[in-house]
């Protein structure tokens, strides 16, 4: 698929959706309710500790990466993958990752699906 076709891939899929909930940002457009109430309780506000410490340790690495055709390409990854090994704890777990970076400048991690200071998140600033 050419960078043109994902595009509008991208595009219609956001359109669908946008179309299905409506405007959210504005009162009576859209089921805002039913669609937040989806979500109730499904990621607290606030949350304790309960759990346990997990630790995990990543290493950022230049490596190669063997393609389908079995052509090697020169990558940065984590722990020899990309984008780097699933990391799943439980809802309440502190998690510590210990990160060797090994590249020849700084990087940072990216977090998905976790609620983090914007200064922890892997953005740059």
């Amino acid at each position: 698929m050419g960078v043109a076709a994902a595009v509008a891939v991208a595009l219609g899929v956001t359109g669908a959706v946008y179309y299905a909930l409506g405007d959210m940002s504005e009162p009576g457009n859209g089921d805002r309710a039913a669609v937040l109430a989806d979500f109730a309780g499904a990621y607290p506000v606030s949350l304790s500790a309960s759990g346990e410490t997990v630790e995990f340790d990543l290493v950022a690495e230049p490596t190669t990466l063997v393609l389908a055709d079995g052509l090697g390409v020169e990558a940065w990854a984590y722990n020899g993958t990309v984008p780097g090994p699933e990391i799943r704890v439980e809802l309440g777990d502190t998690v510590v990752i210990n990160l060797d970076n090994q590249l020849p400048q700084a990087t940072s991690i990216h977090w998905h699906g976790v609620r983090v200071p914007n200064a922890m998140v892997g953005v740059p600033g």
